[in-house]
């Protein structure tokens, strides 16, 4: 059970995620086999989890999301665009909600441990909530004077809580469909919540890259029919990269 009360964040101000490419491109049956197979104990120890505060364990959402960034240089010269910000716009409506991922660097958590698709850790901030379009331009161009729209998506995505009731930690087990233009991305994302109860923070990740280990191994054994490892950020894809 997710609690609010007690809860011990170990990544603040981090994401820590993995990714598979999903080939059905259909989120939402996606999800609904994964909570059908975990409440049927397919996913033991990991169960769907049965309380997030005031949150829904399952959701769906569909937004446009804008992607900022800055013109940089690699060591070697060769100019490329730095990820610093995202902003989710539900369709139809002038509500922006900006998510900062500063320096656009992901590192592979517990990097001692290989594994085709190792969870990604990235600086995220999330801060205030929903303005008008051009407050959260204002709001991008403060923090990162030299920032651009540099592309757009329509996003799909259904996710569900889930639990591991020997480690107590909590993950978001999503898929999700974008689209941009003619082109089309599908991902089934791991992302790691926090621990239920309070603990000394595991701030190495050797512990939570174990429980995403466990995960991995039931999503390979399970749906290798749909689902393909990758590292590819929506932010790569969405450049063409």
């Amino acid at each position: 059970m997710l609690s609010t009360t007690f809860f011990t964040k170990e990544f603040p101000g981090f994401e820590v995620e993995s990714k598979w490419q999903l080939l059905t491109e259909n989120p939402v049956p996606t999800v609904l086999r994964f909570m059908a197979d975990m409440r049927g104990g397919d996913w033991s120890p990991i169960r769907v989890a049965s309380s997030m505060g005031e949150v829904p364990i399952l959701r769906y959402s569909e937004v446009q999301i804008e992607f900022w960034a800055i013109r940089s240089r690699s060591d070697m010269g060769k100019p490329y665009y730095r990820q610093v910000a995202m902003a989710f716009v539900p369709l139809g409506l002038n509500m922006y909600l900006v998510n900062f991922k500063e320096g656009g660097v992901s590192r592979q958590l517990h990097e001692s441990l290989r594994f085709l698709n190792p969870p990604l850790v990235r600086r995220e901030e999330r801060k205030g909530g929903w303005v008008r379009e051009q407050e959260a331009v204002t709001f991008i161009l403060n923090r990162f004077p030299g920032a651009e729209k540099v592309a757009t998506m329509i996003r799909q995505k259904c996710y569900v809580y889930a639990h591991n009731v020997e480690s107590y930690r909590n993950f978001s087990v999503s898929a999700d469909l974008c689209r941009c233009g003619s082109r089309t991305l599908s991902q089934v994302e791991i992302e790691y919540i926090g621990r239920s109860g309070v603990w000394l923070p595991d701030t190495t990740g050797c512990q939570i890259v174990l429980d995403f280990l466990q995960i991995h191994k039931i999503l390979s054994e399970r749906y290798g029919d749909i689902l393909v490892p990758t590292t590819r950020t929506k932010f790569e894809w969405i450049l063409g990269g």
